[in-house]
C-alpha cells in the first residue's frame, strides 16, 4: 500500500486536515531541503555564469572583427589615396 494512502488512512480519524499535515510533516523529515535548495542555487548560478561567459565571448569576437575591419579600411584608404595622388599628378597642367 502506498505511503500516502497509509498515512491518510492512519490519520483519517483525526480529520482530513490533520492527515494532510501528517503527510507534510513526514515529507519534511524525508526530503533534505537544504541540499535541494543548495543544488538549485548551484545550478542557477552555473547557468548565469555560462550566459555571462557567452556574452563576454561574443563581445570579444565582435571587437576583433571591428579591429580587423578598421585595419582593412585604413589600408584601403591608404591605397585609394596613393592612387588618387598618382592620378591627379598626371592630370595637373
Amino acid at each position: 500500500m502506498p505511503l500516502l494512502r497509509r498515512l491518510c488512512l492512519h490519520a483519517w480519524p483525526i480529520g482530513p486536515r490533520n492527515a494532510f499535515q501528517e503527510v507534510v510533516a513526514r515529507m519534511k523529515s524525508t526530503i533534505p531541503w537544504l541540499r535541494v535548495i543548495a543544488e538549485g542555487v548551484v545550478i542557477v548560478g552555473s547557468i548565469l555564469l555560462a550566459f555571462g561567459i557567452d556574452a563576454w565571448w561574443e563581445v570579444r569576437v565582435q571587437h576583433e572583427e571591428e579591429t580587423q575591419l578598421l585595419a582593412d579600411l585604413a589600408e584601403e584608404f591608404a591605397s585609394n589615396r596613393s592612387r588618387l595622388e598618382l592620378t591627379t599628378g598626371r592630370h595637373r597642367p
